[in-house]
């Protein structure tokens, strides 16, 4: 026996195709009409006592752009111009905790990191331009303590 819609091979027992799902015997749909009318369903008592398990079934919530935003602002302050980038990263966290202080939006947890590496990333920011103001006087510091080199450095400023 051969499926009428996909031509698949069928055995003699198969009411419905394997391939397609076409169904090829009506006696199929018949016994399943009869399953059907035959179901009975027992009511059940449950105690007063007796937990019951609900299962909630939550909306995803949207995320909020500024907790996001505020965290890769804060993180790319560590590594490019931190003090700007940490300044700015602190602001857009400070309004994302805002935006998900009430429960509606989710990302409370990337704006308080965000506010962190903000933090962090401020001082990081002062230390690095202290230590290009101390590398580079000592760097000049030594191009005068060479003397005799024609055509120093120096004599270009």
């Amino acid at each position: 026996m051969f499926c009428k819609k996909c031509g698949n091979e069928l055995s003699e027992k198969d009411n419905f195709c394997t391939k397609c799902g076409y169904q090829v015997n009506e006696v199929a749909e018949e016994k399943a009409a009869a399953a059907e009318s035959t179901v009975e369903v027992a009511p059940v008592e449950v105690e007063a006592s007796a937990p019951v398990a609900a299962v909630v079934v939550e909306e995803k919530k949207k995320m909020s752009g500024k907790s996001v935003a505020g965290f890769i602002v804060s993180l790319a302050g560590l590594f490019v111009s931190p003090i700007i980038c940490g300044i700015i990263g602190i602001i857009l966290s400070i309004k994302g905790m805002k935006q998900t202080k009430s429960g509606e939006l989710r990302g409370r947890g990337l704006a308080i990191a965000g506010l962190v590496l903000g933090i962090i990333s401020i001082p990081w920011g002062i230390y690095n331009f202290i230590n290009t103001i101390v590398q580079v006087l000592y760097i000049i510091a030594e191009l005068q303590a060479l003397e005799g080199i024609e055509g120093s450095i120096l004599s270009i400023l």
